[in-house]
């Protein structure tokens, strides 16, 4: 998937995530950087996918590793067992508040999804531990700190038609949207689109009215995921040409982002064979190296004994002569090229 998730697909993610109000979390996995939180209620399974940059639920095939990283040991601790209690978007912006009750009290695991992204546990406004630490102009995520939420876009879907007669500006309505309300570019053009006006006519021209109108229908639109060949959306857009439709919009985007975990079982049958494979690798070649040598040896050999009485003489030679007498006398002898006295080896010449 090409863009990040916006405020607008946060909304319709809410919506259809109210599902797993009131699950009990049974386990909690990390793969890298995602966490899957099984969940069950009523009798049914629920997998939340979540990590720094998006949430929805899963439906592929994963296992997590025998031994959990740490930040997903700290979830264990703290949210396994625990009854999610509801998941809600704050203001109308790009972060996510999931609020667990627990058997010492109610915790929030803070989705922020702009930027790098994070996870930030907190528990009575104090951070416990986040994900990634940082430290921003105006606020730092650290634990056993404040929490402290980031500047938030104003949450239109409560604008009464004064808020928006009061807060319509002088700039066009294009940048309105994407850039004053948090639409972003895509969901901007979508919402100039429905108005039947252009991106550069002056949000005052639109009307508050009107703009208002648009926007609460645009809210209650029902999910109805469709997708290109590189996005997915909650609903049919009218600015572009869609080819695929999904059950959910959770499964549009698990389809989008690739989320393909191999089962451990596999993957260690894998690891296995690749060890294997490396070791079959080496014996042959060292098969290829012991038949190199083979061939070296079997010249030597059938010099030898080509040669043998030369080699009878050169050795009773050596057993009688000083090293310097010895070097002249082997001089007589073909094949045998020269002496190294230090080592006192004899080079002898293989074609």
């Amino acid at each position: 998937m090409q863009r990040e998730l916006s405020s607008l697909d946060l909304h319709f993610l809410c919506k259809e995530l109210e599902v797993v109000w009131g699950s009990k979390v049974e386990k909690i996995y990390q793969l890298k950087e995602d966490f899957i939180f099984r969940l069950y209620k009523q009798g049914k399974k629920y997998h939340l996918r979540l990590n720094p940059q998006r949430i929805h639920l899963t439906y592929k095939p994963y296992s997590g590793p025998r031994t959990p990283p740490g930040y997903c040991t700290f979830l264990r601790k703290y949210v396994q067992s625990s009854t999610l209690v509801k998941i809600e978007q704050k203001g109308f912006d790009r972060v996510l508040v999931l609020t667990f009750s627990t058997k010492t009290g109610e915790l929030q695991l803070v989705l922020e999804l702009f930027g790098q992204g994070n996870l930030i546990l907190c528990k009575e406004g104090q951070i416990m531990h986040p994900f990634f630490r940082q430290k921003f102009k105006d606020r730092s995520i650290q634990s056993k700190q404040e929490y402290v939420l980031p500047k938030l876009k104003p949450d239109i879907r409560k604008w009464s038609l004064e808020d928006f007669q009061n807060g319509l500006g002088d700039e066009d309505i294009g940048r309105f949207l994407a850039v004053n309300l948090g639409f972003g570019g895509f969901y901007s053009d979508e919402i100039v689109s429905s108005l039947k006006v252009k991106k550069s006519t002056s949000v005052k021209e639109v009307g508050a009215k009107k703009l208002k109108e648009t926007l609460t229908q645009l809210f209650d639109l029902t999910i109805n995921c469709v997708g290109d060949e590189n996005n997915v959306y909650p609903f049919k857009p009218v600015t572009i040409q869609t080819t695929k439709e999904f059950p959910s919009f959770s499964h549009g985007l698990d389809v989008f982002f690739n989320f393909e975990v191999q089962d451990q079982t596999q993957k260690k049958s894998e690891k296995k064979q690749n060890k294997l494979d490396v070791m079959i690798a080496a014996q042959q070649k060292r098969v290829k190296g012991l038949e190199k040598d083979i061939q070296e040896f079997q010249k030597v050999g059938d010099k030898i004994y080509e040669h043998y009485a030369d080699f009878q003489k050169v050795f009773s030679a050596y057993k009688e002569l000083s090293l310097k007498e010895f070097e002249e006398e082997i001089k007589k002898y073909p094949g045998f090229i020269s002496l190294d006295k230090k080592e006192k080896k004899l080079l002898l010449e293989v074609k």
